[in-house]
């Protein structure tokens, strides 16, 4: 599972004029920022694929071969859909919102350590960098907007 936990400074939770429902209704609008970030589809597949060696070529290659090409992102029966596959979870009571996917080659696409270079050729973006284009004070400040006299 690939995750990204949502959480509220401690000291935002002890001021007592704002209320948890507030704070909640925030947590769950950067959230749903975050999911909208991370499910960005990058453009179509850039040629020629830079592997990192002929041996991972070779094994997603006979991968392929075994169902059949060509591979189609997001369609192929060899796909978990990872861009429709992003969730979020939350707990009221404990302030806790995740959002999160259960696509097994997640690492491989959207994170620092495992991104694989024709990802990045392609476009895929970490779900780092999509977290940093996420402006969280125009959240912060809609939030407070919907939630304060």
């Amino acid at each position: 599972m690939l995750k990204v936990e949502v959480k509220v400074d401690p000291k935002l939770q002890r001021l007592d004029f704002i209320s948890k429902e507030a704070i909640y209704g925030g947590l769950m609008r950067v959230a749903e920022e975050v999911k909208d970030a991370v499910a960005i589809m990058p453009g179509p597949v850039v040629y020629p694929i830079q592997w990192v060696n002929k041996r991972q070529q070779r094994a997603v290659m006979a991968k392929l071969h075994a169902t059949y090409l060509p591979y189609i992102r997001e369609s192929h029966p060899l796909s978990e859909k990872l861009y429709n596959s992003w969730q979020i979870s939350g707990n009221r009571g404990d302030l806790e919102v995740t959002v999160f996917t259960n696509v097994s080659y997640a690492p491989y696409v959207k994170t620092d350590e495992g991104i694989q270079p024709f990802h990045r050729e392609t476009g895929h973006t970490t779900v780092k960098e999509d977290i940093n284009s996420i402006d969280v004070g125009r959240i912060v400040d809609t939030t407070v907007q919907v939630y304060m006299p």
